[in-house]
């Protein structure tokens, strides 16, 4: 390129026009963007009759570099096209940027086209003239069992003026489903899109009026219908997936556009981070602690992907819808990408840590056990067993089963709810908090003057006097609105039934004589009513205070408990003692459960890594033997090289670490009792392993070919 000869940017078309064999006329100089800036140079056309093209008039031309550049650009720097062209024409003339070409448009077209060939070629699909991609074959997906929902509402899209001229190149190809068949589920009018709802990356649908069941159930069922062949459970992790799962199969059924793989168990989850804003019967039920098979994952992983996604879309928010898609299909594919080529440093990471968890969960599980009755721990193991095979309320065994005392927040929201004019006046509750706030203010300040030094200085004296004023005034502010709150009291309207003023005498005959003399005052001024709120709302405060003290003692013991060892309790406790110690050997045996499962997740996915290498690997050999073109054999056996290297890689580091097993073959009795779940009761095994249990009482049976010798009760078959 360098050796063509460059035009100035300001100079005159001095060249004639050449003449085709077609008969058209086009020009000899052409506009040529290149990383390093934009040069307009002498173009000698090829006058070939039948040779295949698309533009008629070609007046710019893209290099490969620039395109390569501008793709990097915008999935690491989030680059807009107008930016990145802006640079090239600053790169070009720093000076006068405004006298160099403009083919910002004509950028925005071609990376279009550019963006779909790479996809095409990086998953194959040109290497293959007969095979066309399907739904999501141009999305690289990694774990197919767990599923993780979250909605975007970052990632608006503004209505389109003309959407009759959009044009689409893949079309549901990518992660985001076929808008078509998306709005014939929603049979709704086409309406400004909200935001997004993903399923873990994949399966991206957009939000019309917010997070409705129809956009999550169309994503779901798409995610749980892709390569589901053979999986008969899935893990749904969503924000509310404790209300989102009650009739989700309902739903399901009513649709004539949903459907879930046929037996398929779905399991509904609560990401940890939102299930501290659930009600406390959600803990129990929907947290991934006491979900059998789960490991130790937090079912957040969406909003840590969200941030870096929300980057591109505002350049994303003003292009077509079908742009848009193509864009956001790149960007999610290149978050995919990242993935793969760190999976090897995340995976040891990921080892590291639980074998850290098991070791710091074992102990104490322990230590807890020796200590505790082994009957009571063999019925408790029953009760586990039920709850893992039937869910729902059966995990209540996972928390402690109590009526709280109410708390002041409650019973104040309770007495303002029932306030009439009948028994009081309404704001009387309102009141009656402040003056208990203001009680508080002067204990505060009362502690406060204890604590101050005997040499106090200027500025410490000063902020405990205006703290003095700041409460006196409150008071004054609290006694003014007392005669409000105390008007019309109960025996003033008495006096105006009764129509005459009558004689303490007379007043004493509507008295009760066994009333205690300290509360004659409070009926005599008519503020039984305040005093029985007031009851109440000290009630709810003393109950707060107990609460506090509680936390306090917890966590008191818990320190107490990681300093010292567990003693051996009296296998003899009462029934409350035994339900304390249930939920805690419980909640122990969860944790060290969870941890293993996420180490023996950890060493299979290691194995899944290097296998899923070598799938590549040779699916590329296989193209490249069959490719007729030089350049498609080229580009196949570089790839064949790339996948090879991330082969060698991955067994390096993960030498020693993985379980990893490429043919069927018995694995060894140690083997076996690391990686099994439980012992052989007829129940499925998780999908996730993709393993067969067989008793050593099957291995004689007729049909079982399996030859073993001195095996244990248990072996394992991959």
């Amino acid at each position: 390129m360098h050796a063509w000869e460059n035009i100035p940017m300001d100079a005159e078309a001095n060249f004639s026009p050449m003449e085709t064999v077609h008969g058209s006329t086009i020009p000899t100089k052409l506009t040529i963007v290149h990383s390093t800036g934009v040069f307009l140079h002498n173009v000698v056309w090829c006058s070939c009759p039948g040779v295949d093209s698309s533009t008629t008039r070609p007046q710019t031309a893209f290099t490969f570099d620039v395109l390569n550049h501008f793709l990097i650009d915008a999935l690491e720097c989030k680059t807009s096209a107008s930016s990145f062209f802006e640079k090239i024409r600053r790169m070009t003339n720093n000076c006068f940027p405004d006298t160099v070409p403009n083919r910002y448009r004509e950028l925005m077209r071609v990376s279009r086209l550019w963006r779909d060939l790479m996809s095409r070629k990086w998953f194959g699909f040109a290497h293959n003239d007969e095979q066309k991609p399907d739904k999501g074959d141009l999305a690289c997906w990694l774990v197919s069992q767990r599923y993780v929902v979250d909605g975007n509402f970052t990632a608006q899209h503004m209505v389109m003026r003309k959407p009759q001229l959009d044009i689409s190149l893949s079309d549901g190809l990518g992660y985001m489903v076929k808008d078509q068949e998306y709005q014939t589920h929603l049979s709704s009018a086409v309406e400004s899109k909200d935001g997004l709802l993903a399923a873990i990356i994949m399966h991206i649908v957009d939000f019309q009026k917010g997070e409705r069941h129809m956009n999550i159930d169309y994503s779901i069922c798409n995610a749980l219908n892709y390569h589901s062949a053979g999986i008969d459970s899935s893990l749904i992790i969503y924000d509310v997936g404790c209300q989102w799962s009650i009739n989700f199969l309902q739903r399901v059924a009513q649709s004539k556009g949903l459907s879930v793989p046929e037996n398929m168990h779905i399991v509904p989850a609560v990401g940890k981070f939102h299930l501290s804003a659930h009600k406390l019967a959600c803990f129990a039920r929907y947290s991934l602690n006491f979900i059998q098979g789960a490991g130790h994952v937090d079912g957040e992983i969406l909003e840590t992907l969200w941030a870096p996604f929300n980057k591109i879309s505002p350049t994303a928010r003003s292009m077509s819808q079908a742009h848009r898609q193509e864009v956001l299909d790149d960007h999610m594919r290149d978050s995919n990408w990242k993935k793969i080529v760190g999976i090897m440093k995340t995976l040891l990471k990921k080892y590291k840590r639980a074998l850290k968890g098991v070791d710091d969960t074992k102990s104490p599980f322990d230590e807890l056990t020796l200590s505790l009755d082994p009957e009571k721990i063999s019925i408790w193991k029953i009760d586990e067993k039920k709850a893992m095979e039937q869910c729902g309320e059966y995990l209540d065994i996972y928390q402690l089963q109590m009526n709280k005392a109410p708390t002041m927040a409650e019973i104040r929201l309770k007495l303002t709810e029932s306030e009439n004019t009948d028994t009081s006046k309404p704001g009387t509750v309102s009141w009656l908090i402040t003056g208990i706030n203001l009680e508080d203010l002067q204990d505060g300040l009362r502690a406060d003057i204890r604590q101050l030094p005997t040499d106090a200085t200027p500025g410490q004296k000063v902020s405990i006097e205006e703290k003095r004023q700041r409460l006196t005034a409150r008071i004054a502010k609290f006694h003014e609105t007392a005669d409000a709150m105390t008007a019309d009291s109960a025996m003033q309207v008495m006096m105006k039934m009764v129509g005459e003023r009558v004689s303490d005498e007379e007043i004493s005959e509507y008295i009760d004589e066994e009333i205690l003399a300290e509360e004659m005052d409070v009926l005599a001024l008519g503020l039984g009513p305040l005093q029985a709120e007031e009851l109440e709302l000290r009630k709810g405060q003393a109950n707060d205070c107990l609460e506090k003290l509680r936390m306090a003692l917890g966590h008191k013991a818990i320190i107490y408990r990681q300093s010292k060892k567990l003693n051996a309790v009296s296998s003899k406790l009462t029934t409350p003692t035994d339900l304390v110690y249930r939920v805690n050997w419980l909640k122990a045996k969860a944790r060290w459960n969870r941890w293993q499962e996420e180490l023996r997740l950890v060493r299979h996915e290691m194995g899944w890594t290097i296998n899923w290498f070598k799938y590549h690997q040779n699916e590329w050999e296989r193209r490249g033997g069959q490719a007729t073109r030089p350049g498609h054999q080229a580009y196949a056996y570089q790839q064949v090289l790339m996948w090879g290297r991330f082969v060698e890689e991955a067994e390096k580091n993960f030498n020693g670490c993985s379980l990893a097993s490429t043919s069927s073959t018995l694995c060894s009795p140690q083997l076996a009792e690391i990686i099994v779940f439980k012992i052989w009761t007829g129940q499925m095994v998780p999908t996730a392993f993709h393993v067969i249990l067989i008793p050593i009482t099957e291995l004689n049976r007729p049909g079982c070919n399996v030859g073993i010798e001195n095996q244990p009760v248990l072996i394992l078959l991959l």
